[in-house]
């Protein structure tokens, strides 16, 4: 009984390990999931980085175009100063006038164009700042996963603790079932202990029957002649005598394994009474393990549940992000378009500005006499000075850009090859709960196979109540035998009184009769008693071959109890193993993180640089800007001598715009 219910509660608690187990892959399932939308924002974010690429690109050639055109104004403002510096000219006449009203209409469209252009500098500047922001919070976002899986990942950890001590539990009840086992096999050794003494016994009823057999061949005789009564009835003395040495210490015999069955079933019931409280004992902390596996679900629960709303909070942000790409796509396209629109105006500028340039030898005349109404070419120069150290910074803030973009590259590589490996180790951790499914399996087919043989033991247990209950009906046969052997040891007395009293007296016919009437009695009752022992004997013989059978089954289930220990202790160290490897990717993927951790801090001082120069942009912007206001109220038109001088700016301010 006690075996069986430690197996009960041995498949409770592979029941309660499968339903872990489940748990256990819901969790992973989740884990992948969180995984997979992970990369969904990785690709977010890398097709947010093309779009900052597009529009930086753009902003290199709005900025570009506005140097060639602030190259340009240069340009005419060195030949004003050469004009400026010439001698004497001819009055000015109204065609001259009306040239210089049209150079003068156009410089003011050039400024204007300027200004919209730097507009729309600025307003890819701060598109490309929300950009940055927008990256900053899907790195964020990512943290944040990443994070998330780390405390799944621990959580995992000590669900597998919680498993390994349950499987803990299980090895001290199998070792509490061997030792049962092993009690078992005790009272076995004595129950063969009895059946050889039940054999002995056995032996000596055959002696017992040989000597009656004697006995009836000496009443024969005896019956045939009285002149050998004597003789018989001294020969028949001995053998009685014989016969109640045998019996007496076959009776004492009897009283000592009477004694042992009472010591057995004593032993029996006190195992009986320990297995009820290891039972009751083990009911308690079932309960116990019920109450905290209850908690834990609820925990799971719990988390499952933020973990849902996190996941709800993620694809609302990421719905908001897809909106905002997409409005920045149609304003990537719109400034495309305007660069377009800018290139073929740009073209059209050109050709006005070579019809100004031939308008210049007209207006040397008036320039002339206008130099005394001129500003002081000392401020003009100043000026001009900050306007190329404004123009350096720029370029030079643009290279530090370039640079950081690049860097930035390198760590979004870096990113990618650092998830690969981790894809690749989840990969590998898959292969190895796939292995650690098909472990399991194993261990429950070995576990139906345990509880055949349990079975089958349970089975021999009860042939053995039953053969116990057996050699009790034998023994109170043997009881009831030595009682018959008792009243024949009487009948023995009085025939032995009769025979006395026919040696000392004579002998009368219907004496004799009587004598052999009841010597036949007697050997009437030694037939039967003799059936009864011939009976008794095939129930012994059964009963070995019971016994017998049980041995085996018993040997054959201490065979598949060493495979099954030996199993578990593969399944143990392959368990061993694989918490090995999970510890490895762990630690990998924590330095991972760190190096991740260095690269954004890299980025975010990176950014707060490029911060600081765009405001320093701003500035010099604002200078320029206060500048060409004021040149180009002062500006007039240059003179045709100088068409060699532009073109050669005109080829500086390419090959400037070149080596940006």
């Amino acid at each position: 009984m006690f075996i069986f219910f430690c197996r009960k509660e041995d498949q409770e608690d592979n029941s309660r390990i499968r339903e872990l187990e489940a748990q256990l892959q819901e969790l992973r399932l989740t884990k992948e999931r969180l995984e997979n939308r992970v990369g969904q924002l990785e690709q977010m974010l890398t097709a947010e980085c093309n779009s900052v690429h597009t529009l930086t690109e753009s902003l290199s050639q709005e900025a570009a175009q506005r140097l060639r055109l602030e190259k340009q104004l240069i340009t005419m403002k060195q030949s004003r100063r050469i004009d400026e510096s010439g001698g004497k000219c001819e009055p000015p006449s109204s065609g001259s006038e009306s040239s210089v009203v049209v150079a003068s209409d156009k410089f003011v469209e050039m400024g204007k164009e300027l200004k919209a252009l730097r507009e729309k500098e600025m307003a890819s500047s701060s598109r490309l700042q929300k950009a940055l922001e927008q990256m900053k919070d899907t790195e964020n976002e990512l943290r944040e996963c990443k994070a998330r899986n780390e405390s799944l990942e621990q959580r995992n950890a000590g669900f597998d603790a919680e498993v390994e001590t349950l499987k803990e539990q299980f090895e001290t009840e199998r070792k509490k079932n061997d030792a049962i086992v092993s009690e078992q096999r005790t009272v076995i050794t004595s129950l063969t202990q009895k059946l050889e003494d039940s054999k002995a016994l056995r032996e000596e009823n055959n002696e017992l029957r040989s000597t009656a057999s004697r006995l009836r061949k000496q009443i024969e005789n005896a019956s045939i002649g009285t002149a050998d009564l004597n003789d018989s009835s001294s020969a028949i003395r001995i053998n009685i005598r014989d016969l109640e040495t045998k019996y007496n210490e076959q009776s004492k015999e009897l009283d000592e394994i009477a004694g042992e069955n009472q010591q057995l079933t004593q032993a029996v019931s006190r195992l009986e009474m320990a297995a009820e409280r290891m039972r009751a004992e083990r009911v308690r902390e079932l309960s116990a393990k019920d109450g905290e596996l209850e908690e834990l679900k609820a925990q799971y629960q719990r988390r499952l549940r933020a973990a849902e709303e996190q996941l709800a909070d993620l694809q609302d942000s990421n719905a908001s992000l897809m909106t905002q790409n997409r409005i920045l796509e149609s304003r990537i396209r719109e400034s495309a378009n305007r660069t377009y629109s800018v290139a073929s105006e740009s073209g059209s500028y050109k050709r006005d500005l070579r019809k100004t340039l031939a308008l210049y030898h007209d207006m040397q005349c008036l320039l002339a006499h206008e130099r005394e109404k001129a500003p002081n070419h000392a401020v003009i120069r100043q000026l001009k000075c900050d306007l190329e150290d404004a123009e350096a910074a720029r370029l030079s803030a643009l290279k530090g850009r370039y640079s950081l973009e690049s860097e930035l590259t390198e760590l979004r590589n870096q990113l990618e090859a650092a998830l690969a490996s981790k894809s690749a180790a989840e990969d590998k951790i898959m292969v190895l709960m796939k292995e650690k499914s098909c472990s399991a399996s194993l261990i429950e087919e070995q576990n139906e196979q345990l509880q055949i043989a349990i079975k089958k033991y349970k089975a021999a247990v009860q042939q053995s109540n039953i053969d116990s209950i057996t050699l009790r009906d034998q023994t109170e046969q043997i009881a009831d035998m030595s009682k018959k052997i008792a009243k024949l040891t009487e009948n023995l007395d009085s025939t032995r009184a009769s025979l006395e009293y026919r040696e000392l007296h004579s002998v009368e016919k219907h004496k004799l009769l009587l004598a052999e009437q009841r010597i036949r009695d007697i050997e009437a009752k030694l037939d039967v008693e003799m059936m009864q022992k011939t009976r008794v004997e095939a129930l012994l013989a059964k009963a070995n071959d019971d016994v017998e059978n049980m041995r085996d089954q018993i040997n054959e289930i201490n065979v598949l109890r060493e495979k099954d220990s030996e199993a578990g202790k593969k399944i143990r160290k392959e368990l061993s193993v694989l918490h090995d490897q999970l510890q490895d990717s762990r630690k990998r993927e924590a330095e991972l993180l760190q190096r991740n951790k260095i690269k954004t801090e890299e980025v975010e001082s990176v950014t707060a640089t490029k911060v600081s120069l765009e405001a320093e942009l701003k500035l010099c912007h604002k200078r320029i800007e206060s500048l060409q206001t004021a040149l180009n109220n002062e500006i007039d038109e240059p003179s045709s001598s100088d068409d060699g001088d532009d073109s050669c700016c005109l080829n500086d301010s390419v090959a400037g715009m070149s080596r940006l």
